[in-house]
């Protein structure tokens, strides 16, 4: 599957197998798609000794340890992003302390059963089940390179901070609340996010007492590039030069086209192999309806966008403010680097068409 650099000969490499390959699923118990019906599924497609629940990341530590001892070819994470990205950090540390590198470790699968699922939709995996049972009973197989940044040595493949971190603890405050009572349902997954943003993020992103954070990124790492809405390169940005200054709702990044629920907030995440795209806005807070599928689409340009690609930034802000990453809320912060890392992630579909 790897070459002997450890690296993909091309975008994504299709093979048919010699053997069945063992697969295994490592569910997320605390995800809001996660329940019994999902395990019974899985446990009618794979060895029940495939099939674990891990209720904590030491527990996720334990189970990890005992597939790598098993060989598994395949590990199928089930939640949302925070587990997928769990599970490639604890899979990276597991390798790590074997002397070995995630291109050299089992292949990662991707079972949506989260709120957001940014990395499903971007590899288009849609039944949950289908391929893992394709792969387990020996199907061709794509190996799809998910790259990926890294901050405090921690890898994912986007991150942001600002409105995006607001709205994600609004949405985790709201279903906390929820929590145990009627409107539970209501509350969780996209009617949550919706109902906390229209309830709580936009009034408070509109209120004139609040305003928009004043923001500063400088390229820390090799040349960057601001790009135009055709993802053209349109300025030049050297080692340690100050790429934007002022108010910006947002400061995130990304190597993959998509934020949760197949949002295409980054069109040009797939631009440059080495770069990620990073996206500033200080525009409005309110789109107009007529313009609100440009956002799904990734064609939304407005005033006050600002699109850049770069591997290494530096993102300050006068006063802290949420972060998230890989759509975990991970606290406040004043100061953020991140950097593009040099692992890949090597991502198992079966092959039943191209894969964008």
């Amino acid at each position: 599957m790897i070459d002997a650099t450890g690296q993909l000969a091309a975008p994504y490499q299709t093979m048919s197998q010699s053997r069945t390959l063992r697969c295994a699923a490592v569910l997320n118990a605390n995800a809001r798609g996660v329940n019994r019906k999902v395990h019974s599924t899985l446990l009618g497609i794979l060895p029940a000794e495939c099939v674990h629940m891990s209720r904590s990341e030491e527990e996720a530590e334990d189970i990890i340890s005992t597939l790598l001892d098993s060989e598994t070819d395949v590990i199928f994470a089930g939640g949302g992003d925070g587990t997928i990205n769990q599970l490639i950090n604890t899979l990276r540390r597991k390798l790590r302390d074997r002397g070995l590198p995630l291109m050299r470790g089992p292949l990662v699968g991707l079972l949506p059963l989260g709120t957001g699922n940014a990395m499903s939709n971007y590899f288009k995996v849609g039944n949950p089940y289908a391929d893992v049972g394709r792969l387990a009973s020996g199907a061709p197989l794509k190996v799809q390179p998910l790259r990926m940044m890294q901050w405090n040595d921690e890898l994912f493949p986007f991150a942001g901070m600002g409105v995006d971190g607001a709205i994600l603890n609004d949405y985790i405050d709201l279903k906390r609340k929820a929590a145990g009572t009627p409107l539970q349902p209501l509350c969780t997954g996209l009617s949550g996010y919706m109902i906390s943003l229209w309830s709580r993020s936009i009034p408070r992103a509109l209120n004139p007492r609040i305003p928009m954070p004043n923001m500063r990124m400088w390229n820390s790492g090799r040349r960057a590039y601001r790009v135009d809405g055709d993802g053209r390169r349109i300025q030049a940005f050297e080692s340690g030069e100050l790429m934007y200054e002022g108010r910006s709702l947002i400061a995130a990044a990304s190597t993959i086209l998509n934020y949760g629920f197949d949002l295409r907030l980054f069109p040009f995440a797939d631009a440059d192999a080495t770069r990620f795209h990073v996206r500033m806005y200080s525009g409005k807070v309110i789109v107009p309806a007529s313009r609100i599928h440009r956002i799904f689409d990734g064609t939304f340009q407005a005033k006050g966008l600002h699109d850049f690609l770069a591997d290494s930034v530096r993102i300050e802000m006068d006063e802290p403010a949420p972060f998230q990453l890989a759509g975990d809320a991970r606290g406040w912060r004043e100061s953020l680097t991140l950097e593009m890392s040099d692992e890949t992630v090597p991502v198992a579909v079966a092959d039943i068409g191209a894969v964008h």
